[in-house]
């Protein structure tokens, strides 16, 4: 059986505990950041972590290896900036006294959000939600992990954009999951070339799941808004957020990948809503695009 020592904390392979990764280049050399889980700390007695993959005003995101099922897992702590502190040089969360209950009910949103998801693991579009726990005074969720790229990543490797019969296939295969998430009440109001994942094989991805707090200019939470995919809603204008802010975001994500840059800001939309597709891309799009 292999040792933890010979994995790689930024992809979870086996590189003979090189200090420089040969797969993914990670430097196990460099400072960690103090704020996060220590590299090769373990999570409920099953998850060793790994570096950070993500973070916002919800949490971190690390690579994770599961020793259960012997593979990678990326793991989605709660870790609120401005409601809590690490311990230095430990993995346990202090909350600050005076936010403890806003940092309590993100909490309970965080957890609430990852049992729905879990319950929808089925659809082909999402990484699904294994395992749920409480730890280090907050929560966590282990979600599946497949060997993917972001799509802005996908869209540079390919020139920048992508021709309308190559971003068709892609971008329909996520609307059945999006239609089933809706349908289950759960909205994602932050779809954008940063959440969306192209995978090796083939296929079109959503991830990036947070609480509507950070979903909200308007929030005690530090928000995460992606400009040119937010909808007007959620910077606290007209408007209630809803399943077409996720539509709205998902056509912005659809215009970039077309046209090689997002929409103009939302805010800017409200007064000055003129946004053309250069003729040389328009000429080639089916009528009804």
């Amino acid at each position: 059986m292999q040792t933890t020592e010979r994995y790689c904390m930024g992809c979870m392979r086996d590189n003979g505990g090189e200090t420089i990764c040969r797969f993914c280049g990670f430097n196990e050399s460099r400072p960690h950041e103090a704020f996060a889980l220590p590299l090769r700390s373990w999570l409920a007695g099953r998850y060793m972590t790994g570096a950070i993959k993500d973070l916002n005003g919800e949490g971190i995101t690390y690579i994770a290896w599961d020793s259960v099922q012997q593979e990678p897992v990326f793991i989605r702590e709660y870790f609120p900036q401005g409601f809590c502190e690490r311990y230095l040089r430990l993995s346990g969360v202090k909350i600050h006294r005076d936010q403890a209950k806003t940092y309590d009910e993100g909490m309970d949103a965080f957890i609430s959000l990852a049992e729905d998801l879990s319950r929808m693991g089925a659809l082909q579009g999402l990484l699904p939600v294994r395992d749920i726990f409480e730890d280090n005074g907050t929560a966590y969720y282990a979600y599946e992990s497949v060997e993917s790229i972001k799509l802005k990543e996908f869209l540079l490797r390919n020139g920048g954009t992508l021709k309308w019969d190559q971003a068709r296939p892609l971008f329909l295969s996520i609307i059945p999951t999006l239609t089933a998430l809706h349908g289950a009440g759960i909205l994602h109001c932050g779809i954008s070339h940063d959440t969306l994942l192209v995978g090796r094989d083939g296929k079109m991805r959503v991830t990036g799941f947070c609480i509507e707090q950070v979903r909200n200019a308007r929030s005690d939470f530090k928000s995460q808004l992606f400009s040119g995919y937010a909808a007007i809603e959620q910077y606290g204008f007209k408007g209630q957020i809803g399943s077409a802010t996720d539509v709205y975001a998902l056509g912005a994500a659809i215009y970039r990948t077309l046209v090689g840059r997002p929409p103009p800001p939302a805010t800017e939309r409200v007064t000055d809503d003129r946004m053309t597709i250069p003729y040389f891309i328009a000429q080639n799009l089916p009528e009804d695009v």
